[in-house]
């Protein structure tokens, strides 16, 4: 809870009470980098910057009841290249970094919100933080669970979500993710004096599309990118802005309080692979 209390605490204090954080991404610190290095450094943060903060669905498959509503407050660690790449040797994490020491983890404290509506429908949103940056992560989903319910079947859900990065004024970057999973929930008689309780396994495969531009800040050699090809620069490639994501995990509970600890790994074209953890508390009602 006192997790919590922090994450409310910065998502409400003065903008400036925040500013100048080390971690801070700092597009204008490119103008030290070569020339010829800059675009590249650009967006490799960015690639891995997008798969950090974009979080995989990490609950049970099947959807909230009509008159259902849940508060959680998960955290996602992602493991990124922070330190010297092989081969050439550049740091792109280091060079876009206000303080030059980035971490190989970036953590993203959220609360998130989810509501369930008719027909296996449900809906959500949530707010984040970037651990020890200035910088917040504001994001919404929609969601079906076509397979819900049926006993002898897995339950089978695909769900649209974009996650926006806010609060930093050399960079402006969201994620757009769509994600199919599949899981089953058992209930387990006798675990405890709940005869509620269950437990969840699920996986999934997920597609991320990203987009990114430099904000008040003018560095030669460095343009904005996207993963839509109608919206991409003849120099930029859209593919490399695209991913692909498989994920796993298992949700344990009751009827008011749920468990839930997941991984995933993503696939990035032309650069090394991802591996992000997962694990929350939500309250149901």
């Amino acid at each position: 809870m006192a997790a919590l209390a922090a994450l409310i605490l910065i998502a409400v204090a003065p903008e400036r009470a925040l500013a100048g954080s080390p971690s801070d991404i700092s597009v204008n610190r490119l103008s030290a980098v070569p020339s010829v290095e800059r675009q590249s450094a650009f967006d490799f943060v960015v690639r891995e910057l997008a798969v950090s903060i974009s979080p995989h669905p990490s609950w049970a498959v099947g959807s909230l009841g009509l008159y259902e509503f849940e508060l959680s407050f998960d955290n996602r660690l992602t493991f990124v290249h922070a330190g010297a790449l092989q081969g050439d040797g550049a740091a792109p994490w280091q060079d876009l970094t206000e303080g030059g020491d980035p971490s190989n983890v970036q953590w993203m404290p959220t609360i998130r919100v989810r509501k369930g509506l008719p027909f296996s429908f449900e809906v959500g949103g949530d707010i984040g933080w970037h651990a020890g940056t200035a910088q917040m992560l504001v994001g919404g989903y929609g969601r079906l669970a076509f397979l819900d319910g049926w006993k002898r079947i897995p339950d089978a859900a695909i769900q649209v979500r974009y996650t926006g990065y806010v609060g930093n004024d050399q960079l402006e970057l969201g994620v757009f993710e769509t994600d199919l999973s599949v899981g089953y929930t058992f209930l387990i008689p006798g675990l405890s004096n709940h005869p509620d309780m269950f437990f969840s396994p699920f996986g999934g495969y997920g597609f991320l599309m990203s987009h990114a531009k430099p904000l008040a800040v003018t560095v030669d050699s460095v343009i904005g990118v996207s993963a839509w090809s109608d919206e991409a620069s003849t120099e930029v490639d859209p593919r490399m802005f695209r991913f692909h994501r498989l994920f796993g995990g298992m949700e344990l509970g009751g009827t008011r309080v749920q468990f839930r600890f997941s991984g995933d790994i993503n696939l990035v074209r032309n650069g090394p692979a991802l591996g992000s953890l997962q694990m929350g508390l939500a309250l149901r009602y």
